[in-house]
């Protein structure tokens, strides 16, 4: 399962709670319960799902006929430059969801 499949079950999972504890809250606890799972649900949504798409998002590799550039980052942008003249050898691994005949097609 891929970080960003992950996130998207994180995010409904957590809406499901969310909402399922502000249906089960009890009258007491009404606003001051309400806003703290509020609170909860965001850091959870935004450390395990926001940040991770950002990270997704803002990653771009790029190979040209002379070299490969990566760069990586959301507020800090830091990057490699590999000329192809430097690569003597490539491996390949298929995503660890692919099955093997789906792999020997």
């Amino acid at each position: 399962m891929s970080k960003l499949s992950l996130a998207a079950v994180v995010l409904i999972a957590s809406t499901a709670v969310l909402g399922l504890g502000i249906a089960l809250m009890p009258t007491q606890a009404r606003p001051i319960g309400t806003y703290v799972l509020i609170g909860l649900y965001l850091i959870i949504v935004i450390w395990l799902v926001i940040l991770p798409y950002m990270r997704w998002y803002t990653s771009t590799y790029t190979i040209t006929n002379r070299r490969i550039i990566t760069r990586k980052g959301i507020l800090n942008r830091t990057g490699h430059d590999l000329p192809i003249r430097s690569i003597n050898n490539v491996n390949y691994e298929p995503p660890s969801g692919i099955g093997c005949s789906a792999a020997a097609r």
